[in-house]
């Protein structure tokens, strides 16, 4: 059958407009999705990697490199990766280190009786683990603390804020369980919003001139947020880093017990699914 040229035509325009339109459906859902986030934490105890890393060592990259690469698995393990300022006086000042990671480090050395910090250290739940990259010891550490029946409930909610500066408008509820309830006047929540796909170029220090990447970094810290009894809420704006994409943005909330470091339980979610 032939078709006739101004009915091709029209064939055309309409295939285009479909497609025009598939696609416009298609961005309104990544943007619905890139729009809000909502998460609850599971039964088990989901644990918290913490290493403490900093551009201006230059063992760190390693570290840096296993962070980004072990696939993270959020339902049992939550990345965090905090850049401490005391490397910051031999000629390089890491962008992403701040005092208060280099002051939760040591709050984490003093709660474990650890003789010294450094770096790169790594911490499971508030543990040390000297063998992170080992992934059969890795992957030990994981699997005990998700054996654990979780201590508390953490729900997270966050709405991207058509404010001056972007922003996440955010809510989370911190409920213990029966068996941490006694505690909560000692237990803490924590919120901390990271960054993906980050790369700098040092021009000193132990790796100046070197490339480097990173992921999991952390960007806003917030707490340590008081619990109030069985059941706190904490609400308020977290600022999301200058021109950073929805996709490489995860927010995190976890419940600590400071006297000993002990993660009670934990939750992340990606802005972007």
């Amino acid at each position: 059958m032939r078709i006739q040229p101004h009915r091709l035509r029209h064939f055309r325009v309409s295939a285009t407009l479909t497609l025009l339109a598939l696609t416009s459906v298609t961005r309104a859902v990544q943007a619905a999705d890139c729009a809000a986030l909502h998460v609850q934490s599971p039964p088990h105890t989901v644990a918290v990697v913490e290493l403490y890393t900093s551009e201006g060592c230059n063992s760190c990259p390693p570290a840096d490199r296993w962070l980004s690469r072990t696939p993270a698995d959020l339902q049992h393990w939550i990345p965090l990766a905090l850049h401490v300022d005391y490397w910051d006086g031999l000629g390089w000042k890491d962008t992403f280190g701040r005092a208060a990671f280099s002051a939760r480090q040591r709050a984490l050395g003093d709660a474990t009786n650890a003789p010294t910090i450094y770096t790169p250290e790594v911490f499971v739940s508030g543990r040390e683990l000297r063998r992170w990259a080992d992934r059969a010891d890795f992957s030990r550490a994981i699997a005990a603390r998700n054996a654990q029946p979780a201590m508390a409930d953490i729900t997270l909610d966050a709405t991207a804020a058509n404010t001056p500066r972007a922003a996440l408008q955010t809510r989370a509820r911190f409920t213990l369980r029966p068996s941490a309830v006694n505690d909560a006047s000692s237990t803490v929540a924590w919120i901390a919003l990271t960054q993906n796909n980050l790369v700098s170029h040092p021009s000193g220090g132990e790796n100046g001139g070197v490339e480097l990447r990173h992921d999991h970094v952390v960007r806003e810290w917030i707490g340590p947020i008081r619990l109030t009894g069985a059941s706190t809420q904490w609400q308020g704006d977290i600022p999301l880093p200058a021109n950073a994409r929805s996709a490489d943005v995860n927010l995190t909330a976890f419940i600590e017990r400071p006297r000993d470091a002990e993660i009670l339980q934990a939750v992340s979610a990606p802005l972007c699914r």
